[in-house]
């Protein structure tokens, strides 16, 4: 099946990436900056940790990842959206996420599809990225309900959470991280099945529709796990293109420049 044919159908592909070297060069970061023994991140709250994780993300958000992810699958692009011009996101998250330990906080958010907290015309067209980079396994990795891109929003039952265990702080550095301030919860999940986990091989990707409802990656491993990811949309899709809190104010969405 073609990739065309797998998006369409699925709302999700996984596929190598062509060109590694901007990967290894995000790994070199993670050693650089998580150069400590395991035990003394473990060690830290939830907000210390994601204040050291923030650092990292305006370091990634220098490397010019999201010109060096498009230049690699550009082939990939093409082909779902022929003749379209994409703008990126004007920031790419750093998604380090702990081993769920005895006090630490939840750091993954709930399952969820981007709908649940945008309601712009342009959201359903939004294409995800998330882009495993360091101890990324199947006891840790994203997972997503098959096909639950094609369910409407008006069968499913969404409400605020405020006790949700992963809620930050308005404009904290979770917040900037791209996790939920204000989260909400789907309490109809028995009409999707029984979500699958994303599985990757090495230098791998995942890209899948805005509507795929996808989350539940919490940390059962012993490691941290570390990936990054930003979001697309084809031009002619967007309407209200919003400053964009997690990129310093930036348009949320942006040319490839």
């Amino acid at each position: 099946m073609s990739n065309y044919d797998t998006y369409r159908k699925e709302g999700l592909l996984i596929n190598k990436i062509k060109k590694v070297s901007f990967i290894d060069d995000i790994k070199n970061l993670i050693k650089k900056d998580f150069s400590r023994d395991i035990n003394y991140y473990l060690s830290l709250s939830r907000e210390e940790f994601q204040n050291i994780a923030v650092s990292t993300q305006n370091e990634l958000n220098e490397m010019n990842i999201q010109k060096k992810f498009y230049n690699s699958e550009k082939e990939v692009f093409e082909e779902l959206f022929p003749g379209k011009k994409l703008l990126h996101e004007s920031v790419v998250f750093f998604r380090a996420v702990r081993p769920m330990k005895k006090g630490i906080k939840m750091e993954a958010p709930d399952f969820h599809r981007e709908t649940f907290y945008s309601d712009h015309s342009h959201t359903p067209h939004c294409v995800n990225l998330w882009i495993p980079v360091k101890n990324v396994d199947e006891k840790n990795t994203l997972q997503y309900y098959p096909r639950s891109h094609i369910i409407s929003d008006d069968d499913l039952s969404v409400e605020y959470d405020e006790n949700s265990p992963g809620k930050v702080e308005k404009f904290s550095s979770g917040h900037k991280l791209g996790f939920l301030w204000k989260p909400k919860k789907l309490s109809n999940k028995e009409i999707l099945g029984k979500p699958k986990k994303m599985l990757f091989k090495s230098y791998s990707y995942a890209m899948f529709s805005s509507m795929l409802i996808h989350g539940g990656s919490v940390n059962l491993s012993n490691s941290i796990r570390f990936a990054v990811g930003f979001g697309l949309i084809p031009e002619n899709k967007m309407t209200y293109n919003k400053k964009f809190f997690a990129s310093g104010g930036k348009p949320h969405y942006v040319p490839f420049s």
